[in-house]
């Protein structure tokens, strides 16, 4: 780059040097000559390899010897600090924070360089060169930018694999007009499918050994009862990789709108989309992260959402079968119709190369499809089945904190088993609502 372009942002002033490089390229791929077109190359990197310095660890890069020859480090052009700000920085494990660290160049073609480390601690990240000018560079070759003999390796960033996809455990589930009784912790705790489902008797066992508590997230898949869509169609959308739809049927259909008409292929900006026979991909099942003008986020019916669920309904029992979740900040990798098989409660999961099975007597495939992305997540210390007051609240995600202060058990009879508002004469939040107490909005939870 050039920090100081003499006449604004403008392409660099070293343009001899840019046509070197690209003739370099041109002559390598279209010709097939055989030189180096690239700077020092990665081959391999240990963020920990053994030491014997004490309280030390070692992070060993090396490079491939065919375009490493006479690999050294000279300062960028046009930097100030050069050289005397390493290119190498270290990420630990107790401390997000990047911290510099020297090097040595050893056998032409690694480096090493040994980190102070706390006991235990560990390295976990790695990257060279990555910021907006850096000031020290490896090169092939012999000198620096200007010498017209060397390139310059090219900025790379190794950091710690993202955690898990969250696999929450269902404790709770009541759909209307199901009713919960005063005392029933525990109903068809072997079926969480099931629209009426309790297992809170078992809370304890859920307990973390690590922080002594709980983390809860209660969710409320469709707030409005608008968002739930109910269809069948004929055809398969991940197998009719021509896309549209065959034989669409509404049966509680709550958007039509962005050429709603089923789900289809789509494959380029998701797996399935219902814009049907369009250029638009609304109602989106396996995000890709594609822009589309609400950064990332999952197109719904029109809404940026942060999470879909697709529904099956199982032709033998008669039930809904999730086969399909996403979650933000998980984004879809383009192709996969099958993930976490056999973990249906995971942020990821998919069974779309399963579709087949579900389809019923009269030849169709009948769907359920909604953006479940309005919860509260939140820790406590107390066990709200054991306890009618709230310790050790801590707020994680939740989008609505009006009078939110955690689970407790609901001392009030006849109105629910446990409720997480502040003011005992409310009881927002509800869990095992009983259908009984009025509250202004009749059957609804």
């Amino acid at each position: 780059g050039d920090p100081t372009p003499p006449h604004g942002n403008i392409p660099p002033r070293r343009k001899q040097e840019v046509g070197r490089r690209l003739s370099l390229s041109c002559r390598h791929i279209q010709y097939g000559e055989d030189i180096v077109y690239v700077g020092p190359t990665v081959q391999s990197i240990d963020l920990n390899a053994s030491t014997t310095t004490p309280n030390s660890t070692r992070v060993v890069v090396v490079f491939n010897a065919s375009t490493a020859e006479t690999m050294h480090y000279s300062g960028t052009a046009a930097c100030e600090a050069c050289c005397s700000e390493p290119p190498f920085q270290v990420q630990f494990k107790d401390n997000s924070a990047w911290a510099r660290v020297d090097f040595t160049i050893t056998d032409g073609n690694t480096v090493v360089a040994d980190v102070p480390t706390n006991p235990g601690d560990a390295v976990v990240g790695l990257r060279y060169d990555w910021e907006g000018y850096p000031q020290c560079a490896l090169y092939n070759g012999v000198g620096g930018p200007d010498n017209h003999t060397g390139i310059a390796a090219a900025p790379f960033l190794m950091t710690p694999p993202p955690p898990p996809p969250k696999s929450w455990t269902p404790v709770f589930r009541q759909t209307l007009p199901g009713a919960f009784k005063a005392g029933e912790w525990s109903v068809n705790p072997d079926d969480p499918a099931n629209d009426m489902f309790a297992r809170l008797d078992e809370l304890e066992s859920l307990r973390s050994k690590t922080t002594g508590g709980f983390t809860f997230k209660i969710q409320w898949p469709d707030v409005d009862g608008t968002e739930t869509m109910h269809w069948k169609q004929t055809s398969n959308p991940v197998t009719t990789t021509g896309g549209g739809v065959e034989g669409y049927e509404a049966v509680n259909v709550t958007h039509t709108e962005n050429d709603w008409g089923g789900l289809e292929f789509n494959g380029q900006e998701c797996l399935l989309d219902g814009s049907i026979n369009s250029t638009e991909w609304f109602y989106c099942v396996g995000y890709y992260g594609g822009q589309w003008g609400h950064d990332i986020a999952i197109p719904s019916y029109s809404r940026p959402a942060n999470a879909v669920e697709l529904f099956a309904m199982d032709p033998k029992t008669q039930e809904w079968q999730i086969v399909f979740r996403q979650v933000l900040p998980s984004i879809w990798t383009k192709g996969v119709t099958s993930l976490n098989e056999k973990d249906p409660n995971n942020d990821t999961f998919a069974i779309l190369d399963k579709l087949e099975n579900f389809r019923g007597a009269d030849g169709k495939l009948e769907f359920k499809l909604r953006w479940p992305d309005r919860n509260n997540i939140w820790f406590q210390e107390s066990n709200p089945v054991t306890s009618d007051t709230v310790s050790g609240y801590e707020a994680i995600e939740v989008q609505f904190p009006r009078e939110f202060v955690g689970l407790a058990q609901n001392t009030v009879a006849g109105e629910s088993l446990l409720d997480g508002c502040a003011e005992a004469d409310r009881w927002f939040y509800a869990i095992g609502y009983y259908g009984t107490a009025p509250w202004d909005a009749s059957h609804l939870i």
